[in-house]
């Protein structure tokens, strides 16, 4: 086993600097401290030799695997968005959502948390039947958690549904009307 790196409160203070700038990477770090001694202001790095600072700085890359719900944070108007992996590549992870295919780097995605992946699965059944999520339509039947109610009335399904007191409900769409046939 590896013992813990010890660096003194100066070094720690300026390794969190150096870290929390977005323009500089871990691995010019590592290169300017091979390279040549820091400047005044990051001197106290000079102490560390490049091994001891690498262990420093280390971050563990997350494994993802097939079937995985992940949170898109990188890539244009896809960020926030929660897919499910479908496929694992070199470097990349495929996911293949109904008419959705796309590839994101590891560095792109992050696993959901368990509010998020039921909150992706609830706007995929939303989804599902051409509707935003919560949006309910005259005509559409609900059933109360409790079993003792049932309503075709919009106003009590989106009450019931914001106060989690809503067990299911038949959309509209989903109706089959016999009326009006012709019997030819």
């Amino acid at each position: 086993m590896t013992e813990k790196v010890k660096v003194t409160q100066e070094q720690a203070d300026k390794l969190k600097d150096v870290l929390a700038d977005p323009e500089f990477t871990h691995q010019e770090l590592l290169n300017d401290q091979h390279s040549e001694p820091w400047a005044t202001s990051h001197k106290c790095l000079n102490e560390l030799d490049v091994w001891t600072l690498a262990r420093t700085i280390y971050e563990v890359e997350p494994q993802f695997k097939v079937g995985d719900w992940i949170v898109i944070t990188d890539g244009n108007s896809s960020i926030g968005e929660i897919h499910r992996i479908s496929k694992i590549g070199d470097r990349s992870v495929l996911l293949f959502d109904h008419s959705y295919s796309c590839s994101w780097r590891v560095s792109q995605i992050r696993h959901a948390t368990s509010e998020e992946i039921k909150a992706g699965k609830e706007r995929r059944l939303w989804n599902s039947i051409g509707r935003e999520v919560g949006e309910f339509r005259d005509g559409d039947y609900g059933e109360h958690i409790s079993k003792k109610s049932s309503s075709e009335s919009r106003e009590y399904l989106e009450d019931w549904y914001k106060r989690g007191k809503l067990k299911g409900f038949y959309p509209v769409e989903s109706f089959i009307s016999f009326e009006g046939e012709d019997e030819s």
